[in-house]
């Protein structure tokens, strides 16, 4: 086995290998990468001219080695092999171990991997360390109706919603943009990203396909809500949902959020409401009966990332309570 780093004309190939691996999510596709502007490269191993493994080393908007904005599970992606074949299991550790000796030796390093990486142990050796968080998603089981999954605190905004006579609809990207940020503004924060980066990539990526948008609206007009998701086969991914504060209480979220799962279950295996540690949110989630999923955040055990780590906790405390 060894490992390289691939040239952007192979970037193709990697994609087709994200397709076929267990680990791997839309997250990982080099146009989507591309998409968001993120600085990124990608580690492959490979033997005999055959993909084994590989991993996307990307950076965020503060240049720091970890998940970029809209982009939830990175870490270390695997060939299609066989669970139980033991000859597998040393594959995956050699991979592993190959993988972590070329990593950077210093800086933030921290990253959250693909609910389907299960084995952390080759990074826990070279000195790295994990804590666990988790998502909700929806499987999808044909012939099984998902909505008889849903709680008295989805299905009582739904009613309400219906009540108040909210519809889903086409809205556009400055009308999208605008309602997101109020939901910001009522935090006193800022988006994680401007207005004009938002618009640029939600226009390119609903042209290519992968990303869909909705709002919800009264029958006067207003806007109740707004959210999207980015998808492919493998799944469907929350990555916004904002709510004007002052139509918090009518049901719109929720009635928007019904709709996608709907759009979900057409066009993908599984929707993933794309973590859930947040209290307030966790509690929200878990009404529509989603499977509560861990996966690994795996990070660095240095000055540097504690210190980064430290400050996007207090950060989360002080705005998303």
């Amino acid at each position: 086995m060894k490992f390289r780093y691939l040239e952007s004309q192979e970037y193709s190939r990697w994609d087709d290998f994200v397709d076929s691996s267990p680990q791997g999510s839309i997250y990982t596709k080099s146009f989507y990468l591309k998409a968001l502007a993120a600085s990124f490269k990608i580690g492959v191993v490979e033997e005999d001219s055959s993909l084994l493994g590989g991993i996307v080393l990307a950076k965020n908007e503060l240049g720091m080695s970890t998940n970029s904005v809209f982009v939830k599970y990175l870490g270390i992606l695997y060939d299609s092999f066989q669970d139980k074949d033991a000859r597998a299991q040393s594959a995956r550790h050699q991979i592993d171990r190959l993988i972590v000796s070329h990593l950077s030796k210093c800086g933030v390093w921290s990253y959250t991997f693909h609910p389907n990486y299960t084995n952390w142990l080759s990074f826990y050796w070279a000195g790295y360390q994990q804590t666990t968080r988790y998502t909700y998603q929806i499987r999808f089981v044909p012939s099984t109706d998902f909505k008889n999954s849903y709680r008295e605190k989805v299905r009582h905004p739904l009613r309400q919603a219906e009540k108040n006579r909210l519809v889903v609809d086409d809205i556009s990207t400055d009308e999208f943009i605008r309602v997101n940020t109020k939901t910001y503004q009522k935090r006193r924060a800022k988006p994680p990203y401007s207005s004009a980066w938002l618009k640029t990539f939600l226009i390119s990526s609903e042209k290519a396909g992968y990303l869909y948008k909705k709002g919800v609206k009264d029958i006067d007009g207003n806007i109740h809500s707004v959210a999207a998701i980015v998808f492919d086969k493998k799944s469907a991914n929350l990555i916004l949902h904002g709510t004007d504060p002052q139509f918090s209480n009518q049901g719109g979220g929720t009635l928007l959020l019904d709709h996608l799962i709907e759009f979900a279950r057409r066009n993908s295996s599984v929707f993933d409401f794309e973590g859930s540690m947040i209290e307030r949110i966790e509690l929200f989630y878990r009404g529509f009966g989603g499977d509560l999923v861990p996966y690994f955040k795996i990070f660095k055990a240095n000055l540097q990332t504690f210190l980064y780590e430290a400050s996007i906790k207090i950060y989360k405390k002080l705005f998303y309570k």
